[in-house]
């Protein structure tokens, strides 16, 4: 493990800033606007930014020279603020601005929980896997920066990560039906229409998902509700797929099915064990030995991983995250 600290933001749900394992309050930063040109240089690849985006996206009302001598300032409160959380690194080294473009710079990295998202995400899409549909959407802990909602620019990034997170649901729910585990598949449909109940595949899903487990009054009681959300909000009727699914629901042939076998060391651990964790971003080769070894562990071959390094590099949240993909195979660690 890298003895040197890193920089790592959780963005989705909430805004929080750790500098190693200390957390950055965000009254260290003393005004809104620096706060703001942290978060938007969070959001850029390689959280790096040019004068002219972050003065456009920030202090679009003022003049060319005004607004530079605002960002000037925001610098300064930000560097400010990094000098108080840590004797062992100069400022500028963390937060760099030359040749006119803003960079955020680490020893060990900067990490985002927005990143591992996008990341495990694409992961999902490519894998098609139950748990790697799991492991993406524990990772949406929430919308886009919640108290920067009126932003304009968070709007098109939280819109966009919303999405994606709604299609990994829809998937995760199709995956539990496939498995068997269908009060898993309404659980995840249900999120869905929580964040948009004018989902129809969703609605779908949960249909499928109460017939399947032999609730065929809740099946129909949900088309009710598909049909009277539809034309409430939309002024339109279900579509042709759902009321065929509603006629072969009413006909009997969608029979209830056997569940799922209870499950084993080494199998995953339902959504709603999932999505109330805050996941850890960066680490990823450490995660990926951990997870051999419990894949290993799962086959009766036993091995000792060993954490270790100086204090303040994250070893508590790293051993944390262990003990999370544990669980998340089926082990109770103790």
């Amino acid at each position: 493990m890298n003895s040197s600290p890193g920089i790592c933001f959780s963005l989705l749900g909430r805004f929080c800033l750790y500098l190693g394992e200390r957390e950055i309050p965000e009254a260290a930063f003393k005004s809104r606007k620096a706060l703001s040109l942290l978060k938007l240089l969070a959001l850029k690849p390689k959280q790096q930014l040019h004068r002219d985006q972050a003065i456009d996206a920030l202090w679009p009302e003022l003049e060319p020279t005004a607004a530079a001598a605002q960002m000037y300032k925001s610098i300064h409160y930000i560097r400010k603020a990094f000098e108080a959380a840590t004797a062992d690194l100069a400022p500028e080294e963390l937060l760099v601005y030359k040749d006119e473009t803003l960079k955020l710079t680490a020893p060990a990295e900067v990490h985002t929980d927005l990143d591992a998202f996008q990341h495990l995400a694409q992961e999902a899409r490519r894998n098609k896997t139950l748990f790697s549909y799991q492991h993406a959407v524990a990772c949406y802990t929430g919308d886009l920066l919640p108290a920067d909602i009126y932003e304009s620019w968070t709007e098109e990034l939280r819109e966009s990560m919303r999405v994606q997170f709604v299609e990994l649901l829809i998937a995760l729910g199709q995956k539990y039906i496939d498995a068997g585990d269908f009060a898993d598949a309404a659980e995840a449909f249900r999120r869905v229409l929580g964040i948009d109940p004018l989902d129809e595949i969703a609605h779908q899903g949960l249909m499928r998902a109460f017939a399947l487990q032999g609730n065929r009054s809740q099946a129909l009681h949900q088309y009710k509700r598909c049909e009277e959300i539809l034309a409430k909000e939309l002024d339109t009727k279900p579509a042709v797929e759902t009321v065929a699914l509603l006629k072969a629901i009413r006909e009997g042939k969608i029979q209830p099915a056997p569940q799922a076998a209870p499950k084993k060391a080494g199998a995953a651990k339902p959504a709603s064990a999932l999505h109330k964790r805050s996941p850890m971003v960066g680490r990823q080769n450490e995660l990926k030995q951990a997870a051999t070894l419990l894949d290993h562990l799962a086959q009766g071959k036993g091995e000792m991983l060993l954490l270790q390094g100086t204090a303040g590099i994250g070893k508590t949240r790293l051993a944390q995250e262990i003990f999370y993909l544990a669980q998340l195979r089926g082990y109770q660690p103790l």
